[in-house]
């Protein structure tokens, strides 16, 4: 555990920045609110007895002075050792071809799509926190958003690896791109939802990698002047692109943060729904409904918040985190994923209404199938697991029980994961012909990317908490400030 913070006057002069840098005329002291809005908060967040220079030091020193023995040291080595899975399953795969997994003529889908689907709804959750309660103004959201924003960026990295898996031919993945090929006319359909997933997902990855890295600018600054070798300091530096935090600076950066978190709100959408109208338009039974887009975008976010709650109680236990991270900050956490809960309950009651309604005997053979059939314990281990874990936060000592969140939100996150499965099998292994109804078994193969691409996106968050600190330091600081001027 990290020490705490002891109460003692703040160490930078009033005319200077938190990093020491003089405040020109226009800057932090004439605009106190980092996004201009004029608002404060009206109940405090954070506890009063600590200071700006103690809260920069103890989260620059996370990256900058790690202790000798970090707690994230056996889940790195985990999450490297499935990378290895990873590794050798997508080799095993390139070798033999789509064939070693568990697909036949009706069943073209499984884990891999499944995995692209929960991966990308990952994301949803991040892009809320930091974007939509940024524009929203609602501060306390500072402690949450660098790791939301971070889930974001390195889920859809690891989401995008299954399309060019499933294409069975992966060096030719840039045929989707809008290019003419080989001088022969060849463009992609650009009627094809898979067209239209392959570009959300390339707009998506950049928009959020831009708002990521905005967002860690002011804070690489920090670890430049807090950095001990010159080595890391220059390494820093560049990447602050000169940030000294001058009036200017923080005018600009506020302006491009806040369009780049507006621009990328809609694309929590569209990357959903490319993939949802690739299903809703076909005559598949069970998924022929408009319900789909905001069924599997709502399926996501409440995922993703629950990986977000879990996350952030490990990183609150195992980095000392608790002046920063407090209970409140869970607290207003597990009412989102509540209010998300009961929205998803109603389009998952919606979309069995809309089967039951038709009357179509293969939809109404896919409904049985799902609930009493053979995917029956599929499907209530993702309801239980999910919407009713979701119910326990209706107790106040449940959403402010760390440890309780913890389970709750793996337990979330895990269970979107059986009802995308369900979604997309049932329906596949029940369609409207009986010659082809197979059960869907997944193999070995699938397993392994499945394990390998939840490793890869653990090696890939620990090794950025190694480099930049977990919660943005000056964002932070700012609500402390706020809270201290409000009383």
């Amino acid at each position: 555990m990290r020490r705490s913070i002891p109460m003692q006057q703040d160490r930078h002069p009033a005319g200077c920045s938190a990093m020491g840098h003089p405040r020109p005329p226009g800057s932090a002291r004439s605009d106190p609110n980092p996004y201009g809005n004029g608002r404060m908060p009206t109940d405090r967040i954070l506890p009063p007895d600590q200071n700006h220079g103690d809260l920069t030091e103890q989260l620059s020193d996370i990256a900058l002075q790690p202790p000798a023995s970090r707690p994230e040291r056996p889940a790195l080595l985990t999450g490297l050792l499935l990378v290895g899975v990873l590794l050798l399953s997508v080799w095993v795969l390139f070798v033999q071809g789509p064939g070693i997994w568990g697909l036949d003529q009706a069943t073209v889908w499984g884990f891999d799509i499944a995995s692209y689907l929960w991966w990308i709804g990952l994301g949803n959750a991040g892009a809320v926190i930091s974007s939509l309660l940024l524009l929203l103004r609602h501060n306390w959201r500072n402690s949450l958003n660098r790791l939301a924003e971070s889930i974001t960026l390195f889920s859809a990295l690891v989401a995008g690896l299954f399309p060019i898996l499933h294409l069975g031919r992966p060096w030719l993945a840039y045929w989707v791109f809008p290019l003419e090929f080989q001088d022969l006319g060849l463009w992609p359909q650009f009627r094809s939802p898979l067209a239209w997933d392959a570009y959300a997902i390339f707009c998506y990855l950049g928009v959020v990698g831009l708002f990521w890295y905005v967002g860690l600018i002011p804070d690489l600054a920090a670890l430049r002047d807090q950095a001990r070798r010159r080595f890391w300091a220059r390494v820093y530096g560049v990447l602050a692109l000169g940030w000294r935090g001058s009036g200017r600076h923080w005018t600009l950066w506020h302006r491009a943060y806040r369009t780049i978190a507006a621009i990328s709100l809609p694309f929590v959408v569209t990357i959903h729904a490319g993939a949802a109208l690739l299903l809703a338009g076909g005559p598949v039974p069970g998924w022929h409904s408009t319900i789909f887009p905001t069924l599997f975008m709502l399926g996501g976010t409440f995922a993703g918040f629950g990986l977000i709650a879990a996350l952030a109680v490990l990183l609150r236990r195992g980095l000392g985190l608790g002046n920063v991270l407090t209970v409140d900050h869970l607290d207003l956490l597990a009412r989102l994923i509540l209010a998300v809960s009961l929205a998803y309950i109603y389009c998952q009651l919606a979309e069995i209404w809309t089967l039951f309604y038709k009357s179509d005997r293969a939809e109404l053979l896919v409904l049985r199938d799902r609930y009493v059939g053979q995917h029956a314990l599929v499907t209530w281990v993702g309801w239980i697991g999910s919407i009713g874990a979701a119910q326990l936060l209706w107790f106040r000592a449940v959403r402010r029980s760390p440890s309780a969140l913890l389970a709750i939100g793996l337990s979330i996150a895990a269970s979107i994961y059986a009802i995308h499965y369900m979604l997309l099998v049932s329906s596949l292994t029940g369609g409207h012909f009986p010659a082809v109804w197979r059960p869907y078994s997944p193999t070995l193969s699938e397993w392994g990317l499945l394990a390998g691409s939840g490793g890869l996106f653990i090696a890939i968050l620990l090794l950025f908490l190694r480099m930049a600190p977990p919660i943005s330091i000056f964002e932070v600081k700012q609500v402390l400030a706020d809270e201290r001027r409000t009383g």
